[in-house]
């Protein structure tokens, strides 16, 4: 069976979704491009338009080159530039040859349009960038909690020093996570657990910040704007979608080897131009969303996102969400890898209540 995507829907939760499959415009030259090619100038334009198209941490040049169909020093730099990630450089592209296989790889997953950005793409990115010190405030707080939480359970006996210090936190994980069910010594270890998702978390917040807005105008850090967005799945309409465990899927050989890893490598029922180390985003829903429940889905999300990847056992899915009956009853094993318990957790811990919808 192919992977899928999970996508958050308006209604609540995750699905697993069959995303329309589509490929980026195949890249075509008719003639070697760069140093001792042809050099035909449509061929040399379509080029420089796509490496134009990569993030200079893709390959792409640091300087825009100018798309005029001249073969030029600059040209030829930056083919070396995007060959430097590769295993060969010799400063030319052939047709049908491994780099222009590669490059043609590399524009599909930046998936960055050529026309100017809607202004809902730019209102939602600048909203995003508000918020993401919001959101990692909100996942500091569930991990201080937990630490809380944890120095509780760890107390030898009453009369100590610590007594009583930490027992609203341990009461509050354990309306989320449950963990009176599990047995006395195990209690630690699991909260030590759900602290390093939470610190995890905290590092994709505060990496989005630092790497800031990405040159395709699309998005901040691991957070961007679904290109197709507003399209209707088999299963809905969503508002954001990412892949379990993306953040650490990368390349572990061949031509791109310590790259961020494609849908496509992994047999997911989705686009292929889609890099798995990203947070997709529609704009239409988020436009009404209050900003409590924008960063309780950044949370979901990101839950998934840092997660194991979807064949690990402990993979961080969608067992249930908040609304459902059985939200606040999933055992301790089952809480743990729900993506919306580790969202209302963070909110009721930062907030003192669950989100406002």
């Amino acid at each position: 069976m192919p992977r899928q995507a999970l996508a958050y829907r308006p209604t609540g939760g995750c699905v697993l979704c069959d995303r329309p499959k589509r490929r980026a415009p195949a890249l075509h030259i008719g003639a070697s491009v760069g140093r001792g090619g042809h050099n035909h100038a449509p061929d040399v334009v379509r080029i420089q338009r796509a490496l134009n198209r990569l993030l200079t941490a893709d390959g792409g040049p640091s300087v825009k080159l100018s798309e005029d169909g001249i073969c030029g020093p600059k040209t030829i730099a930056a083919i070396l530039g995007f060959q430097s990630r590769l295993q060969f450089h010799d400063g030319r592209i052939d047709p049908g040859g491994p780099t222009l296989a590669a490059l043609e790889a590399s524009v599909a997953s930046a998936s960055a349009p050529d026309p100017a950005l809607p202004n809902q793409w730019f209102d939602l990115i600048t909203r995003l960038a508000r918020l993401l010190p919001i959101a990692q405030l909100w996942a500091g707080r569930a991990r201080m909690t937990l630490d809380r939480a944890m120095r509780f359970a760890s107390t030898p006996a009453p009369g100590t020093l610590f007594t009583g210090f930490g027992e609203r936190d341990f009461a509050l994980v354990d309306k989320y996570f449950h963990i009176t069910a599990l047995p006395a010594p195990a209690r630690v270890p699991y909260m030590a657990g759900l602290s390093r998702i939470y610190l995890d978390m905290e590092t994709v917040f505060s990496q989005s910040l630092r790497l800031g807005p990405n040159s395709s105008g699309l998005g901040i850090g691991y957070f961007h704007i679904d290109p197709k967005a507003g399209e209707e799945q088999s299963h809905g309409r969503y508002v954001a979608f990412t892949f379990a465990g993306g953040w650490k899927a990368v390349e572990a050989s061949g031509p791109r080897q310590g790259q961020p890893r494609l849908s496509q490598d992994d047999g997911y029922a989705t686009r292929d131009d889609l890099r798995e180390d990203t947070i997709f985003f529609d704009t239409k829903w988020f436009r009404r969303y209050p900003d409590q429940l924008v960063v309780n889905v950044m949370i979901h999300e990101t839950a998934h996102f840092v997660g194991p990847d979807r064949h690990h056992p402990d993979a961080i899915g969608d067992y249930s969400y908040a609304g459902h009956a059985d939200f606040l009853r999933l055992p301790p094993t089952t809480a743990n890898r729900t993506a919306d318990i580790y969202a209302y957790f963070a909110a009721e811990s930062f907030l003192g209540h669950p989100p406002a919808r």
